[in-house]
């Protein structure tokens, strides 16, 4: 059986920032020939065989029939068995997910296909078909006649069926494949891109660890923004709808909750519009502060006159205690105070981490790694990367790791690459922000050209691959209209985790 795949995987390469590497599949539209193998044998023969398990145009997709989806999971299989033998038992399931929602795919293309040969009146040449029927009863250069007499008439016009309509479908298909190549020089251009490559030292300061002390001493400057008052709350969509509800509330103040259950459309109706203590800090983030200042100038009991807030709608509020002035030994206190900050005031916390920042810088040419330790700080180091803003897949990634969260803020950041690269190597860089984490680095060393001239082809290769798997991904979106493609997620996931269904 071949396997004319449009593309294929190259090699996994280290460093670089690719998720397909460790994932079994990557999308590719895959046209297995299937000359060679006559007999329309069922791939699935447990309890599922027959079952329809998805559909395309209303064109159902069964398993266990011997059909294109039979066969492509075969071949998918076969291709990626050494990744099944060594997965885990827990693991083996979803990998095999990923092989039936690949041959779906494939057979949603194959059924496409049909459908634009059906419409452009393309149709095979019986002497086509029957060159494709002899080369499938042909073994080792000689037609098999005794074979061929013992299939079934039956069998032989399936058979034909299937071929007609699988060379029609890799017609069509190979029409809009041919053509599409990736240029050397294209090719080149991008292994370029790779070079030149910097290794760094760096210490992450991670901004959510702004000191308490800090946060304390923020609150305690602007204490009023952190008084609380406990409130009650009508939302209502519409302003008229608002000032009607308000002149009855006036009449029957002691009605409030029942109003509150009966007409808001916020989540507080529930608990009969009770808002619980809320900080006028908060209150500011969704009305403006004038209204906010009214609201804490209530007196308790009081009821405020219909607000707009910021999101368009329209808020009654009564004020249910009097004002309650922070407490900074609380820690719910603290925690809010931080998240206000993180904000609306990251300037604060940026300005307190780039002093240590720039303190580090300068202790740090005396050593680097000593200046880390004396502010208790971890230095941690990445191989070689170029500049690959974005974590292009094709090109090596800083991140050292899977989960390096520092290093995966810093693949989306222009001023990260542009510190690195224009820092001579051996000095240390400024403060660079992250949002999350502002960093400073040692450039370590440079490499401008590959070390082995493999690298640089291997370069190559890998765009060229991941281009096909492009150009396939337009030609499925071209071929296959996804409102017209069913899959039947749960009678997979029956089969797979109930039934272990396997290629045994």
């Amino acid at each position: 059986m071949a396997n004319k795949s449009t593309a294929e995987s190259p090699k996994q390469k280290t460093n670089h920032g690719v998720l397909y590497w460790t994932s079994i599949i990557v999308f590719t539209i895959i046209i297995v020939s299937f000359i060679g193998a006559p007999v329309v044998t069922k791939y699935y023969s447990g309890s599922y065989g027959g079952d329809v398990i998805g559909s395309y145009d209303g064109k159902e997709i069964k398993i266990g029939t011997g059909g294109y989806f039979d066969r492509q999971l075969s071949s998918l299989y076969k291709q990626y068995e050494s990744q099944l033998n060594n997965a885990s038992k827990e693991s083996r399931p979803f990998l095999e997910y990923q092989l039936y929602q690949q041959a779906i795919n494939s057979t949603a293309v194959h059924l496409a296909a049909l459908n634009l040969a059906k419409d452009a009146g393309f149709t095979l040449s019986p002497k086509e078909i029957d060159k494709a029927i002899i080369q499938a009863y042909t073994e080792y250069g000689k037609f098999d006649e005794k074979s061929y007499n013992n299939t079934s008439a039956l069998e032989r016009a399936k058979l034909r069926e299937f071929y007609r309509d699988l060379l029609t479908s890799e017609t069509v298909i190979n029409d809009l494949v041919q053509g599409q190549k990736v240029s050397k020089k294209e090719a080149e251009f991008i292994a370029n891109m790779e070079y030149p490559q910097r290794k760094i030292s760096y210490v992450a300061y991670d901004t959510s660890s702004f000191p308490e002390s800090e946060i304390i001493k923020f609150g305690k400057e602007n204490s009023d923004m952190f008084r609380k008052r406990e409130l009650s709350q009508i939302t209502l969509d519409k302003q008229q709808d608002a000032e009607k509800l308000y002149q009855e509330i006036l009449k029957e103040p002691s009605k409030f909750e029942d109003f509150a259950k009966e007409k808001s459309v916020d989540n507080y109706a529930k608990n009969s519009g009770k808002a619980g203590a809320l900080p006028y800090a908060q209150l500011t983030e969704y009305m403006e502060e004038k209204d906010a200042s009214s609201v804490f100038e209530l007196k308790t009991g009081e009821i405020a006159g219909v607000i707009k807030a910021k999101t368009g709608k329209f808020l009654i509020i009564r004020a249910d205690s009097d004002i309650i002035e922070p407490d900074f030994e609380k820690q719910d206190t603290i925690n809010y105070i931080k998240r206000y900050i993180l904000n609306y005031h990251r300037d604060i916390v940026d300005k307190y981490f780039y002093t240590m920042a720039e303190e580090l810088k300068k202790a740090g040419k005396n050593g680097f790694s000593s200046a880390a330790k004396a502010q208790n700080l971890e230095v941690k180091e990445t191989k070689y990367f170029p500049i690959n803003v974005g974590n292009i897949e094709i090109l090596p990634s800083p991140k050292a790791s899977a989960d390096d969260t520092v290093m995966a803020a810093a693949t989306t950041s222009e001023d990260f690459y542009r510190t690195v690269f224009t820092t001579p190597v051996g000095e240390i860089t400024g403060p660079v922000n992250l949002r999350s984490y502002i960093i400073v680095a040692l450039i370590e060393d440079e490499k401008q050209s590959p070390e082995d001239k493999k690298d640089a082809e291997y370069t190559k290769q890998i765009y060229q691959y991941f281009a096909m798997q492009y150009i396939n991904r337009d030609i499925y979106s071209f071929i296959v209209d996804k409102d017209r493609l069913k899959v039947d997620t749960d009678k997979i996931a029956k089969i797979l985790f109930n039934t272990g269904a396997g290629n045994n």
